[in-house]
């Protein structure tokens, strides 16, 4: 049961939920659709100045520093993007647009991302999407390629 929460964390990291807000933060934000929440970005971005959002235990070593890309597919087929930045272990920023350079490119299609937001259990939900293809995780460089290579074969046995 260990195992699988700390994998679940981990891929929780990379994929969306830290965004959608860790459960270690004293605020959960609820937004009605995608769009709402790209729009409120700058001010969640604000909130983390006061917040101290760690990335668990094993978690933290398949990034702990860097960026994640979030890229959502949009139903009318145009992108919203925004990143993630953790230093350290924690999430330092979260920004719309790409950064210069990514470890991690998370990719999913609007109906995912909403139902991630409408989701009671965001970790569960994402969790099951990402094993139906719905959300796709793409490592940058031979390193990060290394670690989410054995993050998706322990997930494999959950």
């Amino acid at each position: 049961m260990k195992k699988s929460i700390i994998l679940m964390a981990a891929l929780g990291i990379l994929i969306i939920l830290p965004i959608f807000f860790a459960a270690e933060s004293d605020f959960r934000y609820e937004y009605k659709t995608v769009d709402n929440f790209i729009k409120d970005i700058p001010s969640i971005n604000n909130n983390l100045s006061s917040q101290n959002i760690e990335i668990p235990g094993a978690a933290g070593l398949l990034i702990k520093n860097g960026n994640v890309l979030i890229s959502i597919t949009m139903n009318d087929n145009s992108t919203r993007s925004f990143y993630v930045t953790l230093k350290e272990k924690k999430i330092t920023g979260i920004s719309t647009g790409q950064p210069d350079k990514s470890d991690y490119v998370v990719s999913a299609g609007e109906n995912t991302a909403q139902g991630i937001l409408d989701s009671e259990n965001r970790a569960d939900y994402l969790l099951s999407a990402y094993k139906k293809g719905d959300v796709k995780v793409e490592a940058n460089g031979f390193g990060n390629s290394l670690k989410l290579f054995f993050a998706r074969f322990f997930l494999n046995f959950k």
